[in-house]
This record gives C-alpha cells, sequence and structure tokens, in this order.
C-alpha cells in the first residue's frame, strides 16, 4: 500500500513538472518577420498571444500633402505608420494561417485575412469579406531591417 501511494506520488510530481508544449507562435514561425507588400509598404509581423498579428513599420506615403503624418481611422490620435492592422491570425497547418481580421487604416474599414507560405522569402495574403473567393490576394516578401522606419 505504501509502495503505490509512493508510485502515485512520483508519478503526480513527474507530470506536473513535465514541459508543456505551447500553442504560441515562436520565434522560430515562419511568418514572423519583416514583409514588403506590393505598394511598398513593410509590415512587421510578430506573436501575439496564441496567434500572430501585424503592424505597419514602414508605410510609403506616411504624409499627406500638407506634410502633417496621415492619422488611423479607427484611432484619429495615432499616425497611420506604426498602427497594428492584423490581429488574430492563427495557425492552420505548416504554412497557412487563418481566421485574421485586418484593419484598413486609411478607410475605417475591416475584412478577414489569411496568409500562405510560397517559399521561405514569398507568403499571399488574401483579404476579403465573407466569401474567399471574392477577395483580393497580395504577394508579400521578405524584407530585410533597413534604416526605413516610421
Amino acid at each position: 500500500m505504501k509502495r503505490r501511494f509512493l508510485s502515485l506520488i512520483l508519478l503526480a510530481t513527474a507530470l506536473t513538472s513535465a514541459p508543456v508544449a505551447s500553442s504560441q507562435p515562436q520565434a522560430t514561425d515562419p511568418l514572423i518577420g519583416l514583409w514588403e507588400t506590393e505598394g511598398g509598404s513593410i509590415l512587421d509581423i510578430f506573436p501575439c498571444g496564441e496567434a500572430v498579428c501585424a503592424k505597419l513599420a514602414w508605410l510609403k506615403k506616411s504624409r499627406d500633402e500638407t506634410g502633417a503624418l496621415r492619422r488611423n481611422a479607427f484611432d484619429p490620435s495615432q499616425p497611420i505608420c506604426g498602427s497594428q492592422i492584423v490581429t488574430g491570425l492563427k495557425r492552420d497547418g505548416a504554412s497557412s494561417w487563418k481566421g485574421g481580421t485586418v484593419f484598413d487604416v486609411e478607410k475605417g474599414r475591416r475584412a478577414s485575412v489569411r496568409v500562405r507560405l510560397k517559399g521561405a522569402d514569398r507568403a499571399e495574403a488574401r483579404f476579403y469579406k465573407g466569401i474567399t473567393l471574392l477577395g483580393v490576394t497580395e504577394t508579400l516578401t521578405r524584407a530585410k531591417p533597413a534604416e526605413r522606419a516610421c
């Protein structure tokens, strides 16, 4: 009886101290990093909770015609450059992420987004409202850290 009780205690201790696999994205997640859009903007994709998010790290036209910083349509106190524009993008397989929301900070609209890797340095982002078939696809290319910043 004592031996069985001691075995149960040892088993419980071993199970509670064993490392648990995390569902959170790690820095080794291939989507994490800087990506350049077709329009020349730079996105910084980073882990946020169990998903990945993205913010505008550099914007080709960050100022309006008067020279003032363009403002975020969702929060006019914030400039567009540096704004978080993607939330909730969760991994769905080895090379795809889905379930995210993209915020058009220029026009104040939201859409769904999914991303598929097409190689180490290329990805396709699909933006859509409701049905993916009616969406728009944009190619992203891996960007190198540079002096370009907001």
